[in-house]
């Protein structure tokens, strides 16, 4: 906000390329180094004694930073209320210009960022799962006598810190009934990577409706605040309920864009966690499939 402005107001007047170009590339930048970071961190733990996360915190902000300035510079031309129906109402509380509006539609980018970049790292664990099933099928139309925890820690070492190589080598290890071997520890370890990284996701999940509930609070009491002078102001300053009811529905903008905020990343969330169920469920199964015709 600037003297009094919303943040709507000052996109439309203010040209904002140059932070919309650093949030992008910073928030590029920002995953990529976090990526390296763990990729280092996980192949040499000791030498760091620094924090790492799975996830990069500052990138998901930059890039919630990034689509926050792009929605409101194109809801003025994508979307503009007419009557009063379901969805200018709808439309009505995604462009609203108060403090609270803008903290929703903000927290609402940060944690589809942070969903984004996990859904890019699921990508990669598609891929290497898919590069591991054909190099199976591979060696064992050559001929070949390797074993598949061979062909996993000399063909993928460079993939080593990423989910599909942890489940992989979990599999394989309980294929061979090792259960307390360094496979399976570095598997749990790398869970509770992730977990760390999604307890912060779902935290702000429960942010986004009491964000809305908030601004409805405020809204509600100035409202009310405001009643006995409008009662009280004599014939001249008679109180007129209709606008006063036209100025509550407003109050409740905020709570209608936290609850569907909150609906759409809790969907987008639970979506992208049922994938990653079924790539661990895909690993056990590739192992244990080809475990049953070598016997």
């Amino acid at each position: 906000m600037t003297n009094g402005e919303s943040i709507a107001a000052v996109v439309a007047r203010v040209p904002v390329w140059p932070q919309l170009l650093v949030t992008l590339i910073g928030s590029r930048v920002l995953a990529t180094e976090s990526k390296l970071s763990f990729a280092r961190f996980w192949h040499r733990p000791t030498e760091r004694r620094a924090t790492v996360e799975i996830q990069s915190i500052p990138s998901a902000i930059a890039l919630g930073s990034f689509l926050t300035l792009v929605f409101y510079l194109a809801t003025p031309y994508a979307l503009t209320p007419s009557a009063k129906q379901t969805s200018d109402i709808i439309v009505s509380a995604m462009i609203g210009g108060t403090a609270v509006h803008t903290a929703i539609i903000f927290l609402f980018f940060v944690i589809v960022s942070t969903i984004v970049d996990a859904a890019q790292s699921h990508v990669v664990d598609r891929a290497v799962l898919a590069s591991f099933g054909r190099q199976v099928e591979s060696e064992r139309k050559a001929g070949s006598r390797r074993d598949l925890a061979s062909i996993l820690a000399v063909e993928f070492t460079a993939v080593v810190h990423t989910r599909a190589f942890r489940l992989l080598n979990a599999a394989i290890d309980a294929e061979g009934a090792r259960q307390e071997s360094p496979a399976r520890l570095s598997a749990l370890s790398f869970d509770g990577f992730q977990r760390a990284s999604r307890h912060f996701v779902r935290a702000l999940l429960p942010l986004l409706p009491l964000l809305g509930f908030l601004g409805t609070v405020i809204g509600l009491t100035t409202a009310i605040s405001e009643l006995p002078r409008g009662l009280t102001g004599g014939a001249e300053q008679a109180f007129d309920v209709s606008a006063s009811l036209a100025g509550l529905a407003v109050k409740f903008e905020t709570t209608l864009l936290g609850l569907l905020a909150s609906m759409i990343s809790s969907l987008s969330l639970n979506f992208l966690e049922k994938r990653e169920a079924e790539l661990a469920a895909a690993c056990m199964l590739i192992v244990k499939d080809v475990g049953e015709r070598n016997v």
